[in-house]
């Protein structure tokens, strides 16, 4: 949440709403997230699905004023050339359009979810092309038949919601006595009346959607839902409340909004009574987290972790050996197919005989006859061992491979070496106070991105110091 008038990046703003999207068309098996996002109150389901706006080819007639108009509505923001999700643009009957998600449907009937710019041009108010578009080359690369996009932003305000955050902010105003509370809120009042872009409309989100929806709303009863760690989920729910209150409190003292509008997350009530109504699955270490609450039945899993073999041969064959006498199912992880042959020539050299997984079929852990070595590469998962079902799963890939667990179960990720001469690919990589060399003007002291607006267009423009 943002809750001060500053330009920030919407990249995360439309990733959560590429997955909003993802779950009303039901594409999703599973969304993984964490306890105080899942609370965080959201669009209501209702809202983004009228939000969308859906164009098909031969079908929809485009008047560009009213459509820019919807668009500006939807939180799009109108650029000369879109480089980036969330910007539209309008060049005489050619119309540019970067949405945060859409589902592109091909003239071959072929449907996709993405995020790509698609070009329309219009002969009158009619769609003479629609085709998906390279920002770098300008080339069209797909052309389409329909076309369905998100809005570009969560909180969606609207002409009658301009209005009453308008007249909530004068209200407030009215009441209070503070000079630079006072300030703030003509800036903000300032900004509705130029239909500039709101960059403090977090604050008020509940002002602006009432109904306190979150995550969790746009999930049916009895869903399957899985926790990792219930003692640590709620520890980071309790400090994520300390966090949201602190903010809270600064708000308050800064005197820039009225109480009744500094809710912004369900709590740990609500995720109870969501779980008590869901198929719940809790994962723990000795049932930790577990007092107080209904269990239907408790499985034990005894557990192995394993280091890669990778580097050891031997000790490979050793342990397989040892496996196979305890009547273990074997399952060996290569890093590729190529790697899993190789592997199971190595072991037939030394007398142990592999099946490979291309080769022999599929197999379940039930379907795997005992003292038999299975070789695959498809489940890159790392080593580990369960005691009671005797099951093995060994692993080769080298641990200095991205996603490979050391000994210590801990993930390691490869770095990249950084030198004095690396391409910036994100400016989500930069902080404010990092120097950097343009490759024309020289060193310089990056201070972050502003948004400006030069004859009705928006964009956001990088502010780096020189010397000088």
């Amino acid at each position: 949440l943002t809750f001060y008038n500053i330009t920030a990046s919407h990249e995360y703003e439309h990733e959560r709403l590429k997955v909003l999207s993802g779950i009303l068309e039901g594409k999703y098996d599973a969304i993984v997230t964490t306890p105080d996002a899942a609370l965080s109150y959201t669009i209501p389901p209702e809202r983004l699905i009228s939000a969308n706006t859906v164009i098909e080819y031969g079908k929809t007639a485009i008047e560009p004023s009213e459509l820019a108009a919807k668009l500006l509505a939807a939180g799009y923001v109108r650029v000369e050339l879109v480089d980036a999700p969330g910007q539209f643009a309008l060049r005489g009957g050619i119309f540019d359009i970067y949405p945060a998600v859409a589902r592109f449907t091909d003239i071959d009937g072929n449907s996709s979810m993405e995020t790509s710019p698609f070009r329309i041009e219009l002969f009158g108010d009619e769609i003479d092309r629609m085709e998906i578009f390279d920002t770098e080359t300008q080339r069209m690369t797909v052309t389409l038949d329909k076309v369905e996009f998100s809005p570009a932003r969560e909180i969606l305000l609207g002409t009658s919601g301009r209005a009453e955050l308008r007249a909530a902010i004068e209200s407030w105003k009215a009441k209070s006595k503070d000079a630079r509370a006072i300030e703030e809120m003509n800036v903000e009042l300032s900004a509705i009346d130029a239909g500039a872009e709101l960059n403090f409309l977090d604050k008020y989100l509940t002002l602006i959607y009432p109904e306190r929806i979150c995550l969790l709303n746009y999930f049916a009863r009895q869903s399957s839902v899985f926790l990792r760690g219930t003692a640590a989920i709620y520890d980071r729910i309790k400090a994520a409340e300390w966090h949201l209150n602190q903010t809270v409190e600064e708000l308050l003292e800064g005197g820039t909004i009225a109480p009744k509008y500094t809710d912004y997350s369900k709590g740990a009530d609500l995720l109870e009574l969501f779980l008590d109504g869901c198929a719940t699955v809790h994962f723990n270490s000795l049932g930790q987290g577990m007092s107080g609450k209904k269990i239907g039945a408790m499985f034990t899993f005894r557990t192995k972790h394993m280091v890669s073999y990778s580097e050891n041969i031997e000790l490979l064959c050793e342990d397989i050996e040892s496996y196979r006498r305890g009547g273990y199912r074997i399952y060996l992880v290569a890093e590729n197919e190529a790697a899993a042959k190789n592997i199971c020539g190595v072991l037939c050299e030394r007398g142990i005989s592999a099946l490979v997984e291309s080769d022999s079929g599929e197999f379940s852990a039930e379907d795997l006859p005992r003292n038999t070595l299975l070789v695959g590469w498809k489940n890159q998962v790392k080593g580990y061992e369960l005691t009671t079902p005797k099951i093995a799963v060994l692993s080769t890939v080298p641990e200095n491979r991205e996603g490979a667990y050391t000994a210590s179960s801990k993930l390691k990720r490869k770095k990249k070496k950084k030198n004095g001469t690396e391409t910036i690919l994100s400016y989500n990589d930069l902080e404010v106070g990092d120097f950097v060399v343009h490759e024309i003007h020289g060193i310089g002291q990056y201070m972050g991105i502003e948004n400006l607006t030069v004859d009705g267009v928006s964009r956001d423009y990088i502010n780096i110091h020189y010397a000088g």
